[in-house]
């Protein structure tokens, strides 16, 4: 070892030192040349007795044994298994577990089906926990059954190679010709396991007939923009009653629902009937108007149905559907009903002018004109036909015809003609929002077909409201003391308290504005009551403005009357002695009727210093000196 350390620090020496003295010098011995003679061919070939068959041999004879004992295992563990699936004593298939129904294949609407089920068990167990479900689509309720748990029917046990029977009752509601697809569901299970087995089965029952006879009728065309009716007729044929019956009815695009002959238990389409029974029948009558162009076609669309409440909204099945198509045609006779004014007083008269002309390419013969009077406002005394009409009072219909009008006999193509009439409301009404209804229809036949022509345009004459106003002045009542000598006197101020009372009669009114000017040598007092009341005074134009707003219809009637309170100051002068000075001048009232939307006006005259108090005295109104 010692001797290695000292080679080692020798060489580190030799290999870091400066001086080449202490590099070795030792001198390593040369190496040994060996010969060997290597030939220059492979040679001849020897025999290294090497027996690989053998060896093999040995190796593949295990491994055949050892896969032919696998497979013969595996065929044996598969004969097993099929046996124990298939034809072993102690298992199940639900294969073997048959469903066979027994139901009628259609029924009417409204009637109960009996329906028989067999369940059988062709294994060799038995069945343990079977319960059956029903599974069954809107319009079938069950009737009678067993006894329910948790929405299935328990049926206890099914021996092996035994059966079960179960009957039940469905009441069956839908519209004819549909079918009802029922499921039933078997479940069980074998002792043993925990594992629950499942068999299915789906049968029809055809609904035969409807439960109601439904029928629409309406015109097979009207004029764009007609008044229109539909009538729905609904017989009952059930032999059981039909809870909750509704009507819904699907409008076209372009229909305006105006009224019915029974009122409507949601929005404008749907009506609650009630219960029905065989041989009860309801009559609905739909009126409107149906707008559209020339050619186009509208479906009317509608269903009964029945609710699962009383107060239901709608209904999940139809029991009857019907429709009606209403074709859109060309005004037969441009007709066009104009009044004279719009909007008229009460009392007033007002006259109605009826113009035609004939659109078809075809004459048109026996035309007719008819005009049927209403509403509240209508006064039976103040129709005026035209020479060329009469006025049938007993149904209030002004009517024109051949008879009265000889060009009405024939209408060639292009033809136009008028007429016109007189009418007037009532002076006395209470009805809010009245109205004169002139319902115009004109019929004529075609020549080249059969059947009559129609065409009808309807027109409401409406009622203003009447509007007045008042204007008193007041020394010892109303809401402010006055001060001041009373009779006036020159060069001394005397006041004096300004009351406007407005009334409204029939309609609404909106915007509602009071002006009146305040002569020179009276002064703005600024006292203003109720002080919710918005009265303003502009010293430049001395114009004192009530804006009342809205005003409801009866104030002053059946309701109170707007009012306001406002003060003013009398200063005159000498050359005022002696007269009666006016307090206020050109009051006036104007205001829009929020139903006839006329502009309605009213005035009040001038206030004096004659005031209203009971204690008024002749002469207290005159300035003295």
């Amino acid at each position: 070892m010692d001797v290695e350390k000292s080679s080692i620090e020798k060489l580190k020496r030799a290999l870091y030192s400066r001086d080449d003295t202490v590099v070795p010098t030792d001198k390593r011995s040369s190496l040994r040349v060996n010969d060997h003679d290597v030939p220059t061919d492979w040679g001849g070939k020897k025999n290294l007795d090497f027996q690989p068959q053998e060896t093999m041999t040995t190796k593949k004879t295990f491994a055949s044994k050892f896969l032919f004992f696998s497979l013969f295992f595996f065929v044996v563990s598969v004969a097993v298994a099929s046996y124990a699936f298939l034809g072993g004593g102690n298992t199940v298939s639900p294969d073997n577990v048959s469903l066979v129904v027994f139901a009628p294949s259609t029924v009417a609407s409204g009637e109960e089906a009996d329906v028989g089920i067999t369940i059988t068990n062709n294994n060799n167990i038995d069945l343990q926990d079977v319960y059956i479900s029903l599974v069954y689509p809107e319009g079938v309720t069950p009737v009678t059954g067993g006894r329910i748990i948790k929405g299935k029917i328990a049926l206890g046990t099914i021996p092996a190679k035994g059966k079960k029977d179960y009957a039940t009752r469905f009441a069956l509601l839908g519209e004819k010709e549909t079918v009802k697809t029922m499921t039933i569901n078997v479940e069980y299970k074998i002792k043993g396991s925990n594992a629950v087995f499942f068999r299915e089965k789906s049968f029809d029952i055809g609904i035969g007939s409807s439960p109601f006879v439904l029928s629409v009728q309406t015109q097979e065309a009207v004029t764009s923009g007609d008044t229109m009716t539909l009538l729905v007729e609904l017989d009952a044929n059930s032999t059981s009653v039909i809870k909750n019956t509704m009507l819904k009815v699907e409008y076209p695009y372009g229909f305006s629902y105006t009224q019915s002959n029974i009122k409507p238990s949601v929005g404008k389409d749907t009506w609650r009937l009630g219960d029905m029974k065989n041989g009860d029948k309801k009559v609905l009558r739909i009126e409107g108007t149906l707008s559209g162009q020339d050619m186009e076609e509208r479906t009317f669309r509608i269903a009964v149905g029945s609710g699962e409440k009383q107060n239901d909204t709608s209904f999940a099945i139809n029991l009857a559907t019907a429709q009606a198509v209403v074709g859109i045609r060309k005004s037969f006779f441009d007709l066009a009903v104009e009044p004279n004014r719009e909007a008229i007083s009460l009392g007033e008269n007002n006259t109605i002018s009826i113009s035609w002309k004939n659109t078809l390419p075809q004459k048109i013969i026996n035309a007719r004109i008819s005009a049927t009077l209403s509403g509240p406002a209508f006064d039976r005394q103040k129709v005026n036909p035209s020479n060329d009409g009469y006025f049938r009072s007993v149904d209030n219909t002004v009517i024109w015809d051949k008879n009265t009008k000889s060009e009405l006999l024939e209408l060639l193509p292009g033809d136009e003609g008028s007429v016109s009439f007189g009418l007037g409301s009532l002076s006395m009404l209470v009805a809010k929002n009245p109205y004169i209804e002139v319902k115009v229809t004109m019929v004529g036949d075609k020549t080249d077909e059969t059947g009559t022509l129609s065409t009808s345009q309807t027109l409401l004459v409406k009622i203003n409201s009447n509007v007045q106003l008042r204007a008193r002045s007041y020394r010892a009542e109303g809401p402010f003391t006055n001060s001041g000598p009373i009779p006036p006197k020159a060069d001394s101020e005397s006041t004096y308290t300004i009351t406007y009372v407005l009334t409204n009669s029939l309609n609404d009114i909106n915007g509602a504005v009071v002006t009146a000017s305040l002569p020179v040598g009276l002064s703005w007092k600024g006292q203003v009551s109720p002080g919710s009341e918005k009265v303003s005074y502009d010293e430049n134009t001395r114009k004192i403005v009530w804006n009342a707003g809205t005003v409801g219809a009866g104030a002053g009637f059946t309701a109170p009357a707007k009012q306001v309170s406002f003060q003013v100051g009398l200063t005159p002068n000498v050359n005022q002695i002696g007269s009666t000075p006016d307090l206020l001048t050109g009051i006036s009232l104007f205001a829009r009727d929020a139903y006839t939307e006329a502009q309605l006006s009213a005035s009040a005259v001038n206030i004096n210093t004659q005031y209203a108090d009971k204690g008024f005295r002749l002469g207290n109104d005159v300035v003295v000196k």
